[in-house]
């Protein structure tokens, strides 16, 4: 019975973790928004140590002079064994987004 249940629990961890990682990049992404907006140079911060989180493992990344950002966690998405997945959020647009099977990081596209 033990080989029956334990793979559903497995299941359901990882399923729990990738919905706090979610939630953890919306809650982020609110903050860096709320930065943002009371301070006069509207720039993002240089790094994330200000908002005093758990960073998890998150790549926070600035580009045109920190004005926009990308904040993103590498992990097993697709739950396909290979931790090669990214959930990301930007200062482009809102809401996580994610990127399988991918050999690099998020970054910001230029705009067109």
């Amino acid at each position: 019975m033990a080989r029956l249940v334990i793979p559903y629990i497995i299941d359901f961890q990882q399923e729990a973790e990738q919905k706090e990682m979610i939630a953890s990049l919306i809650n982020l992404q609110k903050m860096l928004a709320q930065y943002r907006a009371r301070n006069d140079s509207l720039q993002y911060p240089k790094d994330l140590s200000i908002f005093k989180i758990n960073e998890h493992d998150f790549r926070y990344r600035t580009f045109q002079n920190k004005k926009e950002y990308v904040v993103s966690i590498k992990l097993d998405f697709d739950n396909d064994g290979r931790v090669d997945d990214y959930l990301y959020v930007s200062s482009r647009k809102f809401g996580v987004e994610k990127k399988l099977d991918a050999e690099q990081p998020p970054t910001l596209a230029s705009p067109k």
